[in-house]
């Protein structure tokens, strides 16, 4: 109803029997008016696109990160020394000087004769691994510094300092004239079956240095023998050739 004088307003009922719909309604088929239920829900849409998309490029950058460290070598992998690796009889190339290991035995117990001291022996609760060596500087003079076997369980034994080592740290080598001796180690004898032999220039920091690794052949029953025998191993002096 209507009342004289007053304007209707756009929101009110349309007067009885006129085709002119309510104007709170849109007529069937018109577009949604802005800011109604459908607008909501786009926009509702549009964040979570937003936010998967940035969830996604986070994820991404994670997966490459942990590519990037898992290609990346550790300091101890990227500066371990290089191995220069041979058998036994044949040279073996440690940048400064050639290595050769031409036999190898062992003991229970061993000696060296001479000096002041005189005859000084020494057993052990191991087994005693004599390799006999010859090395040849290349260029320059130098000393093999340092001196290893490396067995199956990663452990490392340096050479003994139970006894004077003259071809570790002691004689200085020639170039072209070479020392041949024995380098004596002292090893469990679970470790004896199963060890490389390692030569290296420096005594102590072998980071990056060159390191002759030679594999050494020694059997259960060879190292079962050399226990079995109660007499001291005289230790080889070195001698030039």
């Amino acid at each position: 109803m209507t009342y004289p004088g007053v304007p209707r307003s756009p929101g009110a009922y349309p007067a009885p029997g006129s085709s002119q719909p309510h104007g709170a309604y849109p007529a069937p088929g018109s577009p949604p008016a802005a800011g109604g239920p459908d607008a909501d829900d786009g926009g509702r849409r549009g964040r979570l696109r937003s936010r998967f998309g940035a969830g996604l490029l986070i994820v991404a950058a994670l997966a490459v990160g942990t590519l990037i460290r898992s290609g990346t070598p550790d300091v101890d992998t990227a500066e371990r020394p290089f191995s220069r690796a041979g058998v036994i009889g044949r040279p073996v190339d440690a940048r400064t000087f050639d290595a050769t290991v031409l036999a190898v035995r062992g003991a229970a117990k061993i000696h060296r004769d001479g000096g002041l001291t005189g005859r000084q022996e020494h057993d052990t609760d191991g087994v005693w691994i004599l390799l006999k060596v010859r090395l040849e500087a290349h260029d320059h003079t130098i000393q093999v510094g340092w001196a290893g076997l490396k067995d199956g369980k990663g452990r490392t034994f340096h050479s003994t300092e139970r006894i004077t080592q003259p071809l570790i740290g002691g004689r200085s080598l020639q170039p072209g004239i070479p020392l041949t001796g024995e380098v004596v180690f002292e090893v469990p004898k679970d470790a004896a079956t199963n060890v490389t032999l390692q030569l290296t220039e420096r005594p102590i920091d072998r980071r990056m240095a060159a390191m002759v690794e030679v594999p050494l052949p020694i059997s259960p029953s060879a190292v079962d023998g050399w226990l079995a025998n109660p007499a001291p191993v005289q230790i080889e002096n070195p001698v030039v050739g």
